[in-house]
């Protein structure tokens, strides 16, 4: 009699770790947390994307910024090897500061941003968070030496984007 009792508790601690497994399976398959990014572009190269959180990885970055009027939402994506993820930015005002020794435009910028869409492994994929924009623009010089004016391209210029947030993958 005490043998079918050892082989029904065998049989219970055998499917209660299955159960276990199963359901440790499907938890690892939902992805929630704290999301971090980093975005950096120099001069007109590409723009690099570098996550860590939910999505986690390095791609690459593209926007439709340039489309759209000063302080109006644009649409950007961070794209990854294994699926992309489309943004809402709302840009909140800019604070920009001109240093005439240097030619050196400085640009920073708080805003936020939603998630809006995502493919990949990262469909379904929500979220938002806020981000610290900040440019810096060399200017030319003309031949007096002085700065050459806001109507000529800069010699040289950097973007550094830092966001953070929640993100949920299902």
């Amino acid at each position: 009699m005490n043998i079918p009792v050892r082989k029904v508790a065998i049989a219970l601690a055998v499917t209660g770790l299955s159960i276990a497994g199963v359901s440790t399976a499907v938890a690892a398959l939902t992805d929630s947390g704290h999301q971090k990014f980093t975005i950096t572009t120099v001069g007109r190269g590409p723009s690099t994307v570098v996550a860590k959180g939910p999505i986690s990885g390095e791609g690459t970055e593209t926007n439709n910024h340039l489309t759209k009027v000063p302080g109006e939402t644009f649409q950007s994506t961070l794209s990854y090897p294994d699926g992309a993820v489309h943004i809402d930015v709302h840009p909140g005002p800019p604070n920009v500061q001109f240093n005439p020794d240097s030619c050196v435009t400085t640009i920073t910028e708080r805003d936020t941003f939603n998630i809006t869409g995502a493919d990949g492994i990262y469909a379904g994929a929500t979220g938002s968070g806020t981000s610290r924009l900040r440019v810096i623009l060399e200017g030319a010089r003309a031949a007096t030496g002085d700065c050459a004016g806001p109507g000529t391209p800069p010699v040289s210029s950097n973007l550094l984007v830092k966001g953070k947030g929640t993100v949920s993958i299902p």
